[in-house]
């Protein structure tokens, strides 16, 4: 498949769990292709706008390991939607709204849970549903703007790219564990080293 050298019509690509690639458009929305290149399936209609008498789409999106889909929807000029979006049936479902700037990243950590940087906001889908807003936490350490990037590492630490600085914050379940304490002993609790056993 190919786009006219005249248009750069290029919004956002991901994979989903069939291993088709959805590539979102400027011309021509969100299309779903399969492994040979087929087109399966074309939807314009998720978000648009009007630019110059031309209907444009910026459909920013992502499929998580349930391929459930999340689209950054654009509801009107400088006002942004997170929603579920259904491909079977075109349906969408609004998660959070009131955003006024394009910055959208998302990432789903080892743990399945889905974070979402949207402006300067931080949020956190569980696996069980809840949502929980990350955003004063992560406004009160850095001065920033925007989150522009955000990246899980191999121990478990998420960093958050913003355009005001790197923010790291450790994704474990329980933070801190204790070990090796009695009540009422006082300093019989104090630690003067540690090491570790080869």
């Amino acid at each position: 498949y190919s786009v006219p050298h005249y248009r750069t019509d290029f919004s956002d690509i991901n994979l989903d769990t069939l291993g088709h690639l959805w590539w979102s458009t400027t011309t021509f929305g969100l299309q779903e292709f399969d492994s040979t290149g087929e087109l399966l399936k074309r939807d314009n209609n998720i978000d648009n706008l009007f630019f110059q008498d031309d209907k444009m789409t910026y459909t920013d999106f992502f499929i998580d390991s349930q391929n459930r889909f999340f689209v950054y929807a654009m509801k009107r000029q400088a006002e942004y939607e997170l929603w579920q979006y259904f491909p079977e049936s075109g349906q969408k479902e609004v998660l959070a709204e009131g955003f006024g700037n394009f910055f959208f990243n998302a990432m789903e950590d080892s743990q399945g849970n889905i974070w979402f940087g949207l402006d300067n906001n931080l949020f956190q889908l569980q696996p069980n549903g809840n949502w929980v807003d990350f955003s004063n936490a992560v406004q009160q350490v850095l001065d920033f703007y925007n989150i522009t990037a955000l990246f899980e590492d191999q121990t478990n630490m998420l960093w958050i790219g913003t355009d005001g600085g790197l923010l790291k914050m450790p994704l474990g379940k329980q933070l801190f564990e204790n070990h090796l304490t009695k009540k009422g002993v006082g300093w019989g609790n104090s630690f003067r080293g540690i090491g570790e056993d080869l």
